[in-house]
């Protein structure tokens, strides 16, 4: 035991020598030598990015028929931490109103900000709000039933990925004010309690990641008497 504690003693003394030799006689050994770094593993998720969708409108009504459209929408980073978004839509659905069939157009605007919280790798918990506009156009004879309406949302939300699939998920509350559609179908329905100008809105989804930039869309927005079912794309940039 002796013997082996002696050899290691002299192992290191000599290892040292050499270190200070190499050092007194201006070797380069050694010198120059960069510890490389592990790379950082790559987030999971962008929020920059551009969605377009074909959208299907429920309006949850036998009156309200027919609605279709699209919509365009924005996130942009801003730091780490948080994130603007906005989006565009335009549809179109017909109202049977007693037996007359009036086409109605309709503009909504949407803009917010958000915040991410990272609370692991590929699970992202969110929480957003912002402002709504709403402009509906009847048809020309009909067009003293225009109308436009304004409205807010906040709520929070999650993103999550597994594998090429991300899901996500949202629960919004929020406020509608000045939206005729509901007073009008009132006088044409049982269903009076659609005057209620608050809302809840849950808005679920998953998105198929065809490469790093591009992934196929399908979600869906729920309110209490609507459905709005959303497919298309999102392009990160």
């Amino acid at each position: 035991m002796k013997k082996v504690i002696t050899f290691c003693a002299f192992a290191l003394a000599m290892g040292g020598g050499f270190a200070s030799a190499g050092d007194f006689f201006g070797s380069q050994s050694g010198k120059g030598i960069v510890l490389v770094q592990p790379p950082l593993e790559q987030a999971c998720f962008s929020y920059d990015y551009l969605d377009f969708h074909y959208l299907n409108l429920d309006l949850g009504s036998s009156w309200l028929i027919g609605g279709q459209g699209f919509s365009v929408g924005i996130s942009k980073s801003i730091g780490e931490r948080f994130f603007l978004t906005g989006s565009y839509q335009e549809s179109v659905y017909d109202y049977d109103w007693i037996n007359h069939i009036v086409e109605v157009d309709q503009k909504r605007y949407r803009f917010g900000a958000g915040f991410r919280h990272t609370v692991a790798r590929c699970f992202d918990l969110t929480f957003e709000g912002g402002a709504q506009h709403l402009d509906a156009s009847y048809e020309q004879k009909y067009w003293d039933h225009d109308y436009d309406s304004w409205g807010y949302y906040v709520g929070p939300g999650f993103r999550a990925m597994v594998g090429k699939f991300e899901f996500f998920a949202h629960a919004f509350y929020g406020k509608h004010e000045g939206d005729m559609r509901e007073e009008y179908l009132s006088h044409h329905t049982p269903i009076y309690d659609r005057v209620d100008d608050y809302f809840w809105r849950f808005t679920p989804g998953v998105i198929y990641h065809v490469t790093e930039n591009v992934g196929l869309k399908v979600a869906a927005e729920y309110e209490r008497h609507d459905t709005e079912w959303l497919f298309g794309l999102r392009v990160a940039y």
